[in-house]
């Protein structure tokens, strides 16, 4: 956290900034973790990093109104498949994204408003099988695993920007979108950008959910349209989505 005081010592900015530093440790960590499972064929055998960015409240003809440039992005020049059949199972975002990432009910959990740790959550898998991972979110007010819960006691992905988060929102005006003159889930778009650069040689799992632009707005969406269609060119530029499943989904419509 940076901040700026006049000759007064009257403070006139604040600002937050996050670095994705590579940790070395963790990268031989996972390798020899994949060197159990393929041996000598660790770099024959890289997997598929898995980049997962959600939109709040979005349902397909939402996202087909509102994202133009996202869109024609992805059909165009990443040759995107649009999956039809995909509905929610259920009203609100936690049921949904829980079948998505655990495969069960939020009736099935043994004890849905406590902690989530011991649940085997998908990400524990890649990590389990060599993958280091990041997670994100632009609110953690009404965040996927906070809301009515206690989510997480310990840190359940390798980066963790739960933290960055808050203290972004401490800058923030009545709810606004933004933090100081930047958007925050500009933030978070910044830093799915630099770790998946920094890891771009170590198979990675990312899930990053964007939701205050619609979550009460069904005409925010658009607001989220280019600086996503910039961050996935930018990504395809770099060659950051080589070797990648990307999926762009969303919990439910409005």
């Amino acid at each position: 956290m940076v901040l700026c005081f006049d000759t007064k010592d009257k403070q006139l900015t604040k600002q937050h900034f996050a670095f994705v530093l590579r940790n070395e440790t963790l990268v031989k960590l996972r390798n020899n973790i994949r060197f159990f499972h393929n041996g000598s064929k660790l770099k024959a055998n890289r997997p598929m990093n898995v980049v997962m960015i959600a939109l709040e409240s979005a349902s397909r003809l939402s996202f087909i109104r509102h994202m133009n440039f996202t869109e024609s992005y992805l059909r165009n020049e990443l040759d995107a498949v649009e999956l039809l059949g995909y509905n929610k199972a259920a009203l609100n975002t936690f049921p949904n994204v829980l079948m998505m990432l655990l495969g069960i009910t939020w009736g099935e959990m043994n004890d849905p408003m406590e902690y989530y740790d011991g649940y085997p959550f998908i990400w524990k898998d890649f990590m389990k099988n060599g993958y280091v991972s990041l997670t994100g979110r632009d609110s953690y007010n009404f965040s996927v695993f906070h809301h009515l819960s206690k989510g997480f006691k310990w840190k359940p992905f390798d980066y963790y920007m739960r933290t960055y988060i808050l203290g972004l929102e401490t800058t923030n005006y009545r709810d606004s979108l933004c933090s100081g003159n930047d958007l925050v889930f500009q933030s978070l778009l910044d830093q799915l950008t630099e770790f998946v650069t920094v890891y771009n040689d170590v198979p990675h799992f990312t899930f990053t959910f964007i939701s205050n632009p619609s979550h009460d707005d069904p005409n925010g969406l658009g607001i989220v349209d280019l600086p996503l269609r910039r961050t996935l060119t930018d990504l395809n530029t770099r060659g950051s989505l080589d070797n990648t499943v990307l999926l762009i989904f969303s919990d439910h419509g409005s």
